[in-house]
């Protein structure tokens, strides 16, 4: 049995490196070997594009006011900042709720599963048969659910050795990813 104790203060390269974590898990729980791309490298990306689409849609309107390709361009602008902002939001809401967790947090790994503990809150038991992998990330380590009707749970990549030694001497089969 491994008893893993952290008062789920993140640093800021942690908290970056879970908000993209938590944005990509359908597509990591589908294929868990993806390689994960910073979330926040988007967001310029997503103001370049929007900036584009906003300056043909001016160009074109100042061509001809009935201008088709006017109005096209605008909806292409209109469609870009809605999907930019709803990706700015998800993106600083989960950073915001990583980096300002405070909880102290007990893991504990048996031949059972999982326990996962919010000291003072929620208490999750997880066997291992709904753990589809473990994935050790540059500073994390997060434990897949099968489906993402379970629980990710999520420990720093401090805890990464006492994981392995932990599988090396139980009986328990859970694919581990080393990227």
């Amino acid at each position: 049995m491994v008893r893993i104790e952290t008062d789920s203060n993140m640093t800021k390269a942690q908290a970056k490196e879970v908000t993209t974590v938590l944005l990509n898990a359908r597509q990591l729980i589908k294929n868990p070997e993806k390689k994960l791309v910073d979330s926040f490298k988007f967001i310029p990306f997503a103001i370049i594009f929007t900036l584009i689409a906003f300056a043909s849609f001016l160009f074109f309107l100042s061509r001809d006011k009935n201008d088709m390709l006017a109005a096209f361009g605008l909806g292409i602008a209109v469609i870009a900042l809605a999907i930019e902002i709803v990706f700015a939001f998800l993106v600083a809401k989960y950073y915001k709720m990583m980096k300002n967790r405070d909880a102290k947090v007990i893991v504990t790994l048996d031949e059972n599963g999982v326990v996962y503990e919010e000291v003072g809150a929620k208490t999750i038991h997880l066997a291992w048969n709904s753990i589809s992998f473990i994935r050790l990330f540059k500073e994390s380590v997060c434990m897949f659910p099968n489906d993402l009707s379970g629980i990710l749970v999520i420990l720093s990549a401090k805890e990464a050795e006492k994981i392995r030694e932990f599988l090396a001497e139980t009986p328990v089969q859970v694919k581990t990813i080393d990227l």
